[in-house]
């Protein structure tokens, strides 16, 4: 609400050319791919092509719920934001892995939030194509976009990897 009413000054008070800024300034390519990210993500909700998927994971063991649920949240998060929109997409599945699997819910939630939280730095998401978009020459950018890639796989792998015994554990 107030980055709008900051744009609305701005134009208002004329202080810079509005066409200028919106063709040489808005990384446009990241606005139209998270866009399209999160219009398919919203798809696969009202498809109900997440209850499918939950049919197939109920068969996994109960020690690996939360790892691969921590690693299906993160590679999801990839491409999108991981706490607005892979969070509320995936927690309804929940209660659903919980009873099946006869697995702590808390764990499972604790998974999905882990894996979407550590991974939503990678340049395919929001805060990755930020750093991206304010980062020097096109060249430097495509450097960075494979050290910044990177980091969220560790992350990722780390997370899976401590999830596994924390399972065990409980």
């Amino acid at each position: 609400m107030l980055c709008c009413l900051g744009t609305l000054a701005a134009i208002l008070l004329r202080l810079g050319d509005e066409r200028e800024v919106m063709r040489r300034h808005v990384p446009w390519c990241t606005v139209v791919l998270l866009s399209a990210v999160s219009a398919i993500l919203g798809i696969a909700t009202k498809t109900q092509a997440l209850d499918a998927l939950a049919q197939q994971l109920i068969f996994i063991p109960p020690v690996l719920a939360a790892p691969i649920l921590a690693c299906m949240a993160g590679l999801m998060s990839l491409f999108t934001s991981g706490v607005t929109v892979v969070c509320p997409t995936l927690f309804p599945l929940v209660p659903v892995f919980s009873s099946a699997l006869g697995v702590s819910p808390a764990l499972l939630y604790a998974g999905f939030f882990a894996g979407a939280s550590v991974t939503g730095t990678s340049p395919f998401s929001a805060a990755g194509s930020i750093v991206l978009s304010s980062y020097g020459s096109p060249m430097d950018q495509n450097r960075l976009t494979y050290r910044i890639l990177a980091i969220p796989l560790w992350l990722l792998l780390i997370t899976v990897s401590i999830t596994l015994p924390v399972t065990i554990l409980m």
